[in-house]
């Protein structure tokens, strides 16, 4: 029975120096793998390292591409309310402009009205003294031309006509 137990350790230590054996075959066929992977993951990795500080630089430049942009926006608001501040000033200008001309257009008018009353009541008056006194003209030329010789009829109704 010592001599199966031994057998059976030599036995066991065979298949465990054929396992090693074998073990050992199969990773020198399997470390070119194992090498071919690593340089795979090292070349990923620095390409991944790469990639990150490229993804930095890109980051830094949108950061201060950010920045530049909030400066610009802040300007242009300023801009914008400087203009919206012209925009009611001007309409305003325009509101006081209007309310000026239509002003100036009521006291036109009430001018004209002033005028064409001043006119009517002093134009008839005019006209009747005027009258009166081409009549009395009339009458004067007349007289002097009785008191003148006389004439006859007919040569003072020439007279007047002239």
């Amino acid at each position: 029975m010592e001599l199966a137990l031994y057998l059976t350790a030599s036995i066991a230590l065979l298949a465990l120096a054929g396992l090693f054996i074998y073990l050992t075959i199969l990773l020198s066929r399997i470390r070119p793998l194992i090498d071919t992977a690593t340089r795979g993951v090292q070349d990923l990795v620095g390409e991944v390292q790469q990639t990150r500080i490229a993804v930095g630089g890109v980051v830094e430049n949108l950061a201060g591409v950010a920045k530049q942009a909030e400066g610009t926006v802040a300007r242009l608001n300023t801009q914008l309310e400087n203009i919206e501040g012209i925009v009611v000033s001007a309409s305003d200008i325009s509101r006081d402009v209007t309310e000026v001309v239509d002003s100036a257009k009521q006291v036109v008018v009430s001018v004209l009205d002033l005028e064409q009353n001043i006119q009517r009541k002093v134009q008839a008056p005019v006209l009747e003294i005027l009258n009166l006194l081409t009549a009395l003209s009339r009458g004067i030329h007349a007289f002097r031309v009785r008191l003148a010789g006389g004439g006859n009829n007919n040569d003072y109704a020439a007279q007047l006509r002239e």
